[in-house]
């Protein structure tokens, strides 16, 4: 009886945490980018809706473009204007490609 219990419970815990890895999409090394910064990374947070995409917020720039040179598990790395920009995961709010 305590085996089909924690069987039971083992085959819970895989049902709804899943055991596959889930797949997360590639950036492209080498393609143009546009990177959007976290509105209170730049000190821009505020109670009016802001779209994600925007380009500019009260006059100042919320995003950056560039060519994606490489991206590691901390930092984005892109070349803009032939300048090296490493800029850290934790403030960018999204990536497009």
């Amino acid at each position: 009886m305590k085996s089909f219990i924690l069987a039971l419970a083992l085959l819970g815990s895989v049902v709804f945490t899943g055991c596959g890895k889930q797949d997360v999409p590639a950036l492209q090394v080498g393609k143009a980018c546009t990177i959007q910064f976290r509105r209170d990374a730049l000190g821009a947070a505020s109670h009016n809706p802001v779209p994600p995409t925007t380009n500019n917020m009260n006059g100042a720039d919320t995003s950056i473009d560039g060519t994606l040179k490489r991206a590691t598990a901390e930092w984005v790395v892109i070349d803009r204007k032939g300048r090296e920009l490493w800029i850290p995961k934790s403030v960018i709010l999204l990536i497009e490609q």
